[in-house]
């Protein structure tokens, strides 16, 4: 049982994840939350907006909004996220990458010690086809950010556009100058994944997107419809069944211990 000070110091929390179309992915990110070691309260809210699934998953921590209707961008639909979310203090937590257990306790004791509104590593793990590759440098996701709901508010939330939302609520936040941190490198806890995820990648589209017809929200769409429809990906009643499927906290172990005997010698 967690000490009852640590508890008092550790306010509540508000993880948010938006999915579409990739419930297999979504399973590994739910299983990421129900590990984390933080000893507050905390929730997971998951909005989808894929019309082909309803999706279920029974624990009190965990509620998971469906709907009928697909958001008209990723911008608005994060601002949707966050109405729902109970909590002052709010992390994106997005369905296709990994967090580490410690990844809400760290966060927390970092954004609370600084006085901080807005907390941010300035590194992550990248993972390619089945394992951890590299430690990169550069804080470029900003789904291991976590920041409060007064600052959210202060900057009016995300743009509502079909991607690049993030980047743009970073860069209004930057501009009261709340900077990414340096970590030592056992302390990183968020694993990017890349290659050989099975599925679709918002950022894969990158900026040569508005070239390709067709706007990013359909083109997605109909990429996850004809999966459904070749059966790669099931349809309708959807009840999560949360794991990992690769030991992906022994990947992290092992690679701090590559990278810091590198650094030793």
């Amino acid at each position: 049982m967690a000490d009852i000070n640590t508890i008092k110091h550790s306010p509540p929390v508000s993880c948010m994840c938006l999915t579409y179309g990739r419930p297999a992915l979504l399973e590994e990110a739910v299983f990421s939350f129900l590990l984390q070691d933080y000893a507050g309260n905390k929730e997971l809210v998951i909005l989808n907006d894929c019309s082909k699934h309803h999706l279920s998953y029974e624990h009190p921590e965990i509620r998971i909004i469906n709907c009928d209707r697909r958001f008209s961008s990723v911008g608005r639909k994060r601002n949707a996220c966050v109405e729902y979310c109970r909590f002052d203090y709010l992390f994106p937590w997005d369905d296709d990458d990994i967090c580490m257990p410690h990844r809400l306790s760290f966060s927390m004791k970092k954004l609370l010690g600084s006085g901080a509104d807005f907390f941010k590593p300035n590194s992550a793990y990248i993972w390619n086809n089945g394992r951890i590759t590299e430690l990169i440098c550069g804080a470029f996701f900003h789904a291991q950010s976590c920041f409060t709901k007064d600052l959210f508010q202060s900057v009016d939330g995300y743009p509502e556009i079909e991607s690049g939302e993030d980047q743009v609520f970073e860069k209004r936040i930057f501009r009261k100058k709340r900077t990414s941190t340096d970590i030592d490198v056992q302390d990183n806890y968020y694993i990017y994944k890349w290659g050989g995820s099975g599925s679709y990648h918002l950022s894969g589209y990158g900026e040569n997107a508005k070239q390709v017809p067709g706007s990013l929200m359909a083109r997605i769409g109909h990429e996850v419809e004809s999966a459904i429809a070749d059966g790669e990906i099931p349809e309708g009643e959807i009840k999560l069944l949360p794991r990992w499927r690769f030991n992906y906290l022994f990947q992290k172990e092992q690679f701090d211990r590559l990278s810091l005997e590198k650094v030793s010698t």
